[in-house]
């Protein structure tokens, strides 16, 4: 499949193809979906696939799943996780819900005095 401008390849094979083209440029995405649907495994591959594939590096931040539980989880598929780390390619961050939240507000409140600087002058937030 041609490359467009703005699309990136997420490396994973035949991936791209469901993703009409790879991911957007600028944009997130969320993966969700019941217990046992392969949120994970699918999001472990497109982190394997940038690593090995496109010479990316990459952050797992896990809620709920012990890094522990990840890294079996990704050996069990072939992929060491653990080595990719250690080859400073990987970061794998277990953190709850409410202290990233905190972790972020803080890190927000250290900055806020900058904002005006940052903002063009008649920009809105308010869509």
């Amino acid at each position: 499949m041609a490359r467009l401008p703005g699309i990136y390849s997420s490396c994973v094979p035949g991936l791209d193809e469901v993703l009409l083209g790879g991911f957007r440029h600028g944009r997130s995405v969320m993966i969700e979906g019941w217990t046992g649907t392969g949120k994970t495994v699918l999001g472990m591959s497109i982190i394997q696939g940038g690593i090995e594939g496109c010479a990316d590096n990459g952050v797992i931040v896990t809620f709920e799943q012990l890094p522990e539980s990840l890294y079996q989880d990704a050996l069990s598929l072939g992929w060491d996780f653990r080595a990719l780390e250690r080859q400073d390619r990987l970061r794998v961050i277990f953190i709850s819900p409410a202290t990233l939240v905190q972790e972020l507000s803080a890190q927000i409140s250290k900055v806020s005095d900058l904002w005006p600087r940052w903002v063009p002058s008649g920009y809105s937030s308010t869509a």
